[in-house]
């Protein structure tokens, strides 16, 4: 972002990259001049601050980031519920996981094809319904 700081699109992947890292407080920093820049609120850079909140303790604004996740797929914006999957999946609420993942089956959320990669899915692996989701979607 140093080298191309009006490429608004990188801080989003770094923010990403530093929750990878469990860089949290960094995340947050990285992630929060995203949304200072950007004309929109993509719903990856939202699930990811929460997470970030989230490992940071500070689960009253993860808990507002989350919550305006599932206000807009309550209205029905589309590709948000994987986000939300993806949120419950990394601080180890599989149970939620899996209930949004369903729901992105249903809305047919474009970035479950990221399923197998992303990295906030790890813990949900061994679960049998992991598997069941992937072949659901393709893979």
């Amino acid at each position: 972002i140093h080298v191309f700081p009006q490429v608004i699109s990188h801080y989003d992947g770094l923010g990403r990259v530093y929750v990878y890292k469990e860089q949290y407080l960094d995340a947050i920093n990285v992630l929060t001049e995203f949304l200072h820049r950007s004309a929109v609120r993509p719903p990856s850079t939202i699930a990811y601050m929460a997470i970030a909140y989230f490992k940071t303790k500070n689960t009253k604004r993860s808990n507002e980031f989350i919550q305006e996740l599932k206000q807009r797929a309550d209205k029905g914006e589309q590709g948000i519920n994987i986000y939300i999957a993806i949120y419950y999946s990394a601080i180890n609420n599989k149970e939620e996981a899996f209930n949004y993942l369903d729901q992105a089956l249903n809305t047919n959320d474009a970035d479950l094809i990221w399923l197998k990669q992303e990295p906030s899915f790890t813990n949900l692996h061994a679960d049998p319904r992991y598997n069941t989701y992937l072949k659901l979607v393709g893979f």
